[in-house]
């Protein structure tokens, strides 16, 4: 099982992004992971986003959750994702996230 974990960066802009504490970011951490839209996502306008952030740091993967992008990295040797920062989402793609979402988990 992979193991999830947060960087001190991450808990930093979390609370100035989205005003969350770390017991919340916790909290939360699963369910972006697992239930965010990742890049592998039907939409191709949310797709070409989130694969912009692997192309630009090949060890790195985003999440949209909400109205942000969580950006992780890959640790082999803890067999572990590391939630890396937060970033916001832009206002053009948050409708398409949330349709993606919603279709994602109306199968």
């Amino acid at each position: 099982m992979l193991h999830l974990a947060i960087s001190q960066h991450a808990f930093e802009r979390a609370r100035e992004r989205v005003g969350w504490n770390r017991s919340a970011l916790s909290r939360m951490l699963e369910r972006i992971f697992y239930d965010g839209v990742a890049a592998s996502t039907p939409c191709k306008r949310i797709r070409e986003f989130l694969t912009h952030y692997h192309d630009e740091h090949p060890g790195r993967f985003a999440r949209a959750y909400g109205e942000h992008v969580f950006l992780f990295t890959r640790d082999a040797a803890l067999d572990a994702a590391v939630l890396v920062t937060v970033l916001p989402l832009p206002h053009e793609l948050r409708r398409p996230t949330r349709e993606a979402r919603r279709l994602a988990h109306a199968n």
